[in-house]
């Protein structure tokens, strides 16, 4: 089998884990409940691996390992923060309209005022 540059190079950047996880799963095809749970232990260890002080430099990580990361987090993350995140946007939306509505209210008079004085 032959690699080309590119292909070794993302070989060299992948933790021992993922890869030894990605060539499990392409030879042995899953049975669906060990797929979930090798995705699951495989999120939980890389979790505990980004929450914890880390023991390999951070130019290690990929960019696979932080898609996965951050597609597991983005649920929760977005339910936790989603409350928090609307109360401070209130106060701004609802000047914004108000600004919205007292133009338009402007613009209305304005043109009703206008059109009395050229009826006259």
């Amino acid at each position: 089998m032959t690699t080309n540059p590119e292909q070794a190079k993302t070989r060299g950047n992948m933790d021992p884990m993922v890869e030894a996880l990605i060539k499990e799963l392409l030879d042995n095809p899953p049975h669906p409940k060990t797929a979930k749970d090798a995705i699951r232990v495989a999120l939980t260890e890389e979790l505990m691996a980004s929450l914890l002080p880390s023991k390999r430099p951070a130019s290690q990580v990929s960019s696979v390992e932080t898609a996965i990361l951050a597609e597991a987090l983005a649920p929760a993350l977005a339910e936790a923060l989603a409350p928090a995140l609307a109360e401070a946007l209130v106060p701004a939306l609802v000047k914004a309209l108000d600004t919205i509505i007292s133009a338009k209210k402007t613009d209305q008079e304005a043109v009703s005022k206008k059109d009395k004085d050229t009826d006259k």
